[in-house]
């Protein structure tokens, strides 16, 4: 019985980028949190990406979803946390970044969410939620130009950006191994 799985990460011209070693009751714990989140039953969700955090403390899919759930039960503080702890193993993580600008936004630091944003779109500039992230900050600031040119840009990336509640967070499917 194997007690590990190599999960491996493609960029989109399909060259692998990064393989990671994940122990299987991890794997199952982070599942089972997924499952549990779909069903609507967050805090156990909650706990099983704890769980599968506790047996692999780097495991980023893990804290992402523990963030996300948080953010969905309006516990900020500890959505922050997560985001920041994913932002610490993945940096480049534009979902991340979004979701930490937007709880920084919501706290009233709009030139913190704003650098959060920069960073966003730094790594990836045709991101539909950086440009809505855009637009709802430049509405803020009265800049309705700029607003306008981040809506179009969102929904030009996807045009149903706007459409869509601005929380929770996504929560990817399951691992398969």
């Amino acid at each position: 019985m194997k007690e590990r799985s190599a999960i491996k990460f493609f960029n989109s011209l399909g060259v692998q980028i990064v393989e990671i070693s994940l122990s299987d009751p991890a794997i199952k714990a982070y599942n089972k949190g997924i499952g549990l989140f779909k069903q609507g039953n967050t805090e156990k969700a909650i706990a099983s990406f704890k769980e599968a955090i506790r047996m692999e403390p780097n495991y980023i899919d893990a804290h992402y979803n523990l963030a996300a759930s948080y953010y969905f039960l309006e516990q900020m503080e500890d959505a922050r946390k997560e985001y920041e702890k994913v932002l610490e193993l993945r940096p480049q993580d534009v979902d991340a970044l979004n979701n930490l600008g937007a709880i920084t936004f919501l706290d009233g630091q709009l030139e913190q969410a704003k650098q959060l944003f920069d960073k966003a779109f730094k790594f990836d500039s045709e991101f539909a939620l950086t440009h809505r992230n855009f637009a709802v900050y430049y509405q803020r600031k009265g800049n309705a130009t700029k607003s306008a040119e981040h809506v179009k840009k969102a929904k030009e990336f996807d045009e149903k950006i706007f459409d869509q509640e601005s929380r929770p967070p996504r929560i990817p499917a399951e691992i398969n191994f």
